[in-house]
C-alpha cells in the first residue's frame, strides 16, 4: 500500500547447485543490517527441505530483541495467495463456480451483475481500489466492519468495464474475504485455520489485531535517520487482501502444498496459474533472467514480503522484512543470484544520506499534474523529506543529491526544480512532471 501497487518483478535466473556460498549471502545480508539498509528474514528450501535461512537486524527495536527464524511479520499482499486457494478449495466443494456473478452475494456494488468470482480473482472487475481513497490513511488503523466496507465499495465509481482490462485492486480480495465467511459459516480467520495453515501444519500463520502482544511478531519500521516505528493498518480493513501474518519457514511450507497437490486439486492449480497479463489467481509471474517462477510480493505499513517458487527445481524463496531503506528487489537478486551460482560481485552499500530540515524545506508543497491520477504532499519530519500521495500513507524520501530523493523499495525517483516549482516524479518507466500550488510556494 504504496505509491504504486506492484513492485518490480524479480530479475532472471539460471538454475545451478546446491553447495553455494553461504557465507557469502550471509555476510551481504548482514551489512545490509549494518548500513540500515534492511531488517528481516529469508528462508530457501528445496524440494521439501530448508537449506537457507538467515534473520537479521531487530523484530524490536525498542527493546534490542533481534529478529530469527521463528520471527512473524505481517506479509501483507502475500495473502492474496492463501485467499485464492481458500476461493478455489470451496469451488472443489461445490460451494461456488467462478462464473458466478458477485451479484448473486453482494447487493448494490457498481456492475455486480456483470462481475464473476474469475474477475475478482484475477484483478478484472473494475472496481475502484479502495485503498486509493482520498481518506484512506484517517481510517486505516481504525476496526471497519463489513457493512462499512461494502458501503464504501456500492458508493465507488468503477475504473473500467468487466474484463476490459488487468488492474491490481485489493477491493477484490476483501470481497472475496466476505464470500468466503458466508459460504463456510466461519470468519475469515477460522475459514484460514480450518482448510490452509491446519492441513498444511502451518503454526506461525495467522491474522492478529494485537501485534505488540502476538509472541515473536515483529513491529514495522521507517528509516528517518534511525529506525522509527509504522503506522499499524487494523486488519479489518485488507482481511484476505493484505492482513496475514507469517515466517519465511511457513511461507515456503504454503508454497510446498499448494503446488504439491495437498490443498488445491491439480486442475484448479493449472486454472489458477493460467495467467492474463501476467496475472493468474491471487499470483503471478515473476521472471528471473530465462525462467519464470510464480509467486507474490506484499507491503503493508513498514513490511515487505515476497515469496516464488520455482516447479523444475522444487524452489521456495521467502523473504520478509519489517524495515526497508532500499530495493527489495535488490536484495532478491543478490540472495538467487549467491545461491544459484551466478557471478555476483557485493556492491558498495552506504548509509541512508541525512539532511538538515532547513535544506530540505524549499522542496516541501502540494505539487499536482493533470497527468498522474494522485496529488504528492511533500512535507519534512526532522531531517527527513516525506511524501505523501493521496489516501495514501506518508513515506520517507532518502537524498541522492543534485535535488534528487528517492524511494528505492518501490523504484521511486523524486527531482525537485526549486526555481521552477516542479517535480518530476519517475517510476516504472513513466515520467510525470507535477507543479507545485501557487499558495505553497
Amino acid at each position: 500500500m504504496k505509491i504504486v501497487i506492484a513492485l518490480a518483478c524479480l530479475m532472471p535466473f539460471t538454475l545451478s547447485g546446491q553447495d553455494f556460498d553461504s557465507e557469502k549471502l550471509v555476510n551481504y545480508l548482514n551489512l545490509l543490517e549494518e548500513k540500515n539498509r534492511a531488517m528481516g528474514s529469508i528462508a530457501i528450501s528445496e524440494a521439501g527441505e530448508e537449506v537457507f535461512s538467515h534473520s537479521f537486524g531487530y523484530s524490536r527495536v525498542e527493546t534490542g530483541e533481534k529478529a530469527e527464524s521463528q520471527t512473524i511479520y505481517r506479509v501483507g499482499s502475500v495473502s492474496k495467495t492463501f485467499t485464492a486457494a481458500l476461493v478455489l478449495i470451496l469451488k472443489e466443494e461445490g460451494k461456488l463456480q467462478l462464473g458466478d456473478p458477485i451479484s448473486n452475494y453482494f447487493d448494490g456494488l457498481p456492475n455486480g451483475d456483470k462481475i464473476t468470482i474469475r474477475h475478482l480473482l484475477m484483478h478484472r472487475s473494475g472496481l475502484f481500489n479502495f485503498t486509493n481513497s482520498d481518506d484512506y490513511t484517517d481510517w486505516m488503523e481504525e476496526e471497519q466492519t463489513r457493512e462499512e466496507l461494502l458501503n464504501l465499495f456500492r458508493d465507488q465509481e468503477p475504473e473500467f468495464e468487466p474484463a476490459e482490462r488487468t488492474e491490481y485492486s485489493n477491493t477484490n480480495f476483501v470481497l472475496l474475504s466476505f464470500l468466503i465467511e458466508d459460504l463456510t459459516d466461519m470468519t475469515f480467520s477460522e475459514a484460514l485455520k480450518k482448510k490452509i495453515t491446519e492441513p498444511l501444519g502451518l503454526k506461525n500463520t495467522f491474522i492478529t489485531d494485537d501485534i505488540t502482544n502476538a509472541e515473536n511478531h515483529a513491529q514495522s519500521y521507517n528509516f528517518k535517520g534511525e529506525w522509527k516505528p509504522s503506522t499499524e493498518t487494523h486488519p479489518s480493513v485488507p482481511l484476505g487482501a493484505g492482513a496475514l501474518s507469517s515466517t519465511t519457514a511457513d511461507l515456503n511450507r504454503l508454497l510446498e502444498g499448494l503446488f504439491g497437490g495437498k490443498i488445491i486439486s491439480e486442475e484448479s492449480l493449472k486454472e489458477m496459474t493460467s495467467p492474463v497479463n501476467g496475472f493468474g489467481m491471487g499470483i503471478f509471474q515473476l521472471p528471473f533472467y530465462d525462467l519464470i517462477m510464480w509467486g507474490h510480493t506484499g507491503g503493508i505499513d513498514g513490511y515487505m514480503s515476497v515469496f516464488a517458487w520455482h516447479e523444475d527445481k522444487q524452489l521456495a524463496v521467502s523473504a520478509n522484512f519489517n524495515g526497508l531503506s532500499m530495493s527489495m528487489n535488490d536484495i532478491l537478486i543478490a540472495t538467487l543470484s549467491i545461491y544459484l551460482g551466478r557471478d555476483f560481485e557485493i556492491p558498495e552499500i552506504t548509509e541512508p544520506l541525512v539532511m538538515l530540515e532547513e535544506e530540505l524545506l524549499p522542496y516541501t508543497g502540494l505539487y499536482t499534474s493533470e497527468t498522474f491520477p494522485l496529488d504528492v504532499t511533500i512535507t519534512t519530519e526532522g531531517n527527513t523529506l516525506m511524501g505523501q500521495a493521496t489516501g495514501q500513507p506518508p513515506f520517507p524520501l532518502e537524498p541522492k543529491g543534485d535535488h534528487v530523493f528517492t524511494l528505492d523499495q518501490v523504484g521511486l525517483r523524486l527531482t525537485f526544480e526549486t526555481e521552477e516549482n516542479k517535480m518530476v516524479l519517475e517510476q516504472g518507466g513513466m515520467n510525470f512532471v507535477m507543479y507545485r500550488s501557487a499558495d505553497e510556494e
